[in-house]
């Protein structure tokens, strides 16, 4: 199974998150999921909103087409982005 995963709704993307990091940043795979370290702590969802922006800020999507879909206070989490390809995702995501 692969991290990145086309739906009729849009692109599914499945992370492992890092968070309390040194900086933003896209560590690799882990599993079936893109490893992303962020700075931001786990607290008041905090992570959840820069891993967000920062996924908005890779893809060049607006953070409303972005949906965090499950694992909400979970180091495993699962984004919905409309109105992109898988192709546009791959190739503005670099490890």
């Amino acid at each position: 199974m692969s991290w990145l995963i086309q739906s009729d709704k849009g692109v599914i993307i499945q992370t492992h998150i890092v968070p309390g990091s040194a900086s933003d940043v896209i560590a690799g795979i882990h599993g079936d999921a893109l490893k992303i370290k962020i700075k931001a702590p786990p607290e008041a969802g905090r992570a959840n909103k820069a891993l967000i922006k920062f996924i908005a800020q890779k893809t060049g999507v607006v953070r409303s087409n972005i949906e965090l879909i499950s694992g909400t206070t979970s180091r495993q989490k699962k984004l919905l982005i409309s109105n992109i390809s898988e192709e546009q995702v791959r190739a503005s995501i670099r490890f």
